[in-house]
């Protein structure tokens, strides 16, 4: 049998929430008068600031999954860039490279893996 998904924008558009459920035969359950039994799961997504989003870096095990080098420059004006990498260099700017939020500059300055 299919699985049943539901999908609702809620909170002002500042949430997804999502429930799925499929009914799953079970031989064990059929011994017992039970030859099926519903799964169901249920989750929330909550939108965490309300700074507006440039750039994300999805890859949660890549070290400098967002990574500026040799006189790259990015700018974000009124929005900001976010990595999802665990690793402590997940965002990461070497050679000289520098990331502008409006019409500042910032510089960071970590260890020149490449050179």
């Amino acid at each position: 049998m299919p699985a049943s998904v539901s999908v609702a924008v809620i909170n002002n558009r500042s949430a997804v929430e999502v429930q799925a459920s499929q009914a799953v035969g079970s031989i064990m359950g059929k011994l017992l008068s039970l030859p099926e039994a519903e799964l169901r799961a249920a989750a929330t997504a909550t939108l965490g600031g309300s700074t507006r989003l440039c750039m994300l870096g999805l890859d949660p095990s890549l070290a400098g999954t967002v990574r500026l080098t040799k006189d790259a420059r990015l700018t974000a004006e009124r929005c900001s860039v976010y990595s999802n990498s665990k690793s402590t260099i997940g965002l990461t700017a070497q050679m000289n490279a520098v990331s502008r939020r409006s019409e500042s500059a910032h510089r960071v300055d970590t260890p020149d893996a490449e050179a």
